[in-house]
Order: structure tokens, then C-alpha cells, then sequence
């Protein structure tokens, strides 16, 4: 575990799980301990809400997203789908699919819809469509 210093307004002003979090019985508390969610992983996001800014890589995509749909950092999530879509082909979609099937992540799902949408003579071709 790590101590991720972070001001209560920012987090509640990004994240209606902060939000709530501070309104109930954490309100008073001077530290809060968030389990399920890797230190790097909490603190990339933390940074997030106060720059817009994350460090998103291939191999953090994953647990940042799960990270993002738990503390409900919307703005966070759409930049981590961004990440995602921009990064996509016919090869890593179905790697998107797994995704969000074990996300339940609704943007996601929207975004591979349009995705197939838009490229849908060239994902019919490939192997996974198949």
C-alpha cells in the first residue's frame, strides 16, 4: 500500500465515489484506505484528476480501466477508452471484446460498435470475425 495525498474537493468534484465516500462515514477521516486497486494503478488516476493527464500504456490499460469504472472517474474512462480505440485493429479487437465483457464498461461497448461500424468491410475479413 501506498499514501496517495490527494485534496477531498478535487476527488469529489471528479468522482461521484468520492462524492459519496466523503459524505458518509469517511467524511471525517484523514485517510482513506482503497483496497482492490493497485497503488501505481491509484495513483496514475489521482493524477489524472488534477492534470486530465494519465500515464495509459498497453500493459496498464486493463487495471486502469477497471480502476476508472470503480471510483466512477468518468472523464478518466473516456481518456482510457480513447487510449484503447486509438490502438485498435482487426487483430486486437477481439482482445477489446474480452474486455469489455469483463469490464461491463458501456462506452466501451459503443465505442467497438462504431468501430465495426466504421471499418466493417475490413473486420468482416479477418479470422476473428469469422
Amino acid at each position: 500500500t501506498a499514501l496517495v495525498p490527494a485534496h477531498r474537493l478535487i476527488l469529489a468534484a471528479t468522482s461521484p465515489y468520492f462524492e459519496n465516500l466523503f459524505n458518509g462515514n469517511q467524511g471525517t477521516n484523514p485517510v482513506i484506505e482503497i483496497n482492490d486497486i493497485d497503488s501505481d494503478i491509484f495513483e496514475h488516476l489521482i493524477t489524472f484528476c488534477y492534470t486530465g493527464q494519465a500515464l495509459i500504456t498497453v500493459n496498464n490499460l486493463a487495471a486502469m480501466l477497471n480502476a476508472a469504472i470503480v471510483l466512477q472517474l468518468n472523464d478518466a474512462l473516456s481518456s482510457i477508452v480513447d487510449y484503447l480505440m486509438a490502438h485498435i485493429d482487426e487483430y486486437t479487437l477481439q482482445g477489446a471484446y474480452t474486455l469489455e465483457r469483463e469490464m461491463k464498461c458501456e462506452l466501451l461497448t459503443q465505442k467497438i460498435i462504431e468501430y465495426e461500424t466504421q471499418h466493417f468491410m475490413v473486420v468482416s475479413r479477418s479470422d476473428e470475425f469469422l
